[in-house]
């Protein structure tokens, strides 16, 4: 168990609540991302409810094996992300606690990231008529610019948080590739293909207003990632899958092709995955060598989409 330095003035130990605000507050500070600063505040709130449903108001009640515990029970919501998130919450706080010295030593010094649990299920993708499909029916029935949303996911492998923040100063047209922001916070240099080069060309020339966004809303704002997610779930029943299609099938739908022509470093290095096995989970699904992502999309130059 942790001690507190000063044992003579234990009644006036800072409460959990107040060192959690303070925390939040000191990693605000540092220059914590927004994003990620309302994470950690949802994450550590929910353990401070924790701790007031046990009992516990001071650091001197944390312990390993309560936060491990705590850790353990959130494996109840049977969500890896959520609980891998909660432990580095958890661990943020441990180490500002004992960084300012309410205890001698950080309660969650044994705290570890959970072991990702072996893949139920190995990532759906589409076919190469679906995909061909797919971008066939949106060139007819939808926008151009929902058609080159639609053909970025699926041949460059975009994330949708991706393309809502994709800038038109980060498009280079002339070297055929875009410069996107990724997990991690650094910035990666994305190749296009011919096809995709041309397709982002024409939905560029087609703007008429002078928002920095690459793809923007009626008011001239970026696009929103719901709308994205939206988007795909309509284009795909529109073409006549019979699920759901989401930007994450898309994405895999570009990673398995990649890797079946490519090998999985290169396509590593073009999804931005910080790890090789991440991208060789895609080897499984390649039951045989199809065509590149790079020639799949329906448009033409000349006389548009076919």
């Amino acid at each position: 168990m942790p001690k507190v330095l000063d044992e003579k003035a234990l009644d006036k130990e800072p409460k959990i609540s107040q060192l959690v605000d303070d925390c939040i507050e000191f990693e605000d500070n540092r220059g914590l991302a927004i994003k990620t600063l309302i994470e950690l505040e949802r994450y550590l709130k929910e353990f401070v409810k924790y701790c007031q449903s046990k009992g516990f108001s001071t650091p001197s009640d944390l312990t390993p094996e309560l936060l491990k515990d705590y850790v353990e029970g959130c494996w109840g919501r049977g969500n890896f992300p959520l609980v891998k998130a909660v432990v580095w919450a958890i661990r943020k706080f441990g180490a500002y606690i004992y960084l300012i010295q309410i205890v001698q030593e950080n309660p969650a010094r044994y705290l570890r990231h959970p072991k990702m649990p072996k893949r139920a299920h190995l990532p759906e993708y589409l076919s190469v008529e679906q995909l061909r499909q797919l971008l066939t029916t949106c060139a007819v029935t939808r926008s151009f610019q929902d058609f080159t949303i639609l053909s970025l996911l699926a041949s460059v492998g975009l994330r949708n948080n991706e393309i809502v923040t994709l800038n038109q100063n980060k498009v280079y047209l002339s070297k055929k590739r875009v410069d996107l922001k990724v997990k991690g916070g650094w910035e990666k240099r994305t190749p296009l293909s011919d096809q995709m080069t041309k397709i982002l060309a024409t939905h560029l020339a087609n703007r008429k207003d002078n928002s920095p966004a690459v793809f923007i809303n009626k008011k001239g704002c970026a696009l929103s990632e719901s709308y994205i997610q939206r988007m795909v779930k309509e284009a795909g029943f529109e073409s006549g899958l019979s699920f759901a299609l989401t930007c994450r099938h898309l994405r895999h739908t570009f990673a398995t092709h990649s890797v079946d022509k490519h090998g999985s470093l290169i396509t590593k290095a073009l999804l931005g995955h910080s790890k090789l096995a991440t991208t060789r989970v895609y080897l499984h699904l390649c039951p045989s060598h199809f065509r590149g992502l790079m020639n799949l999309h329906p448009y033409r130059k000349k006389g548009g989409a076919s």
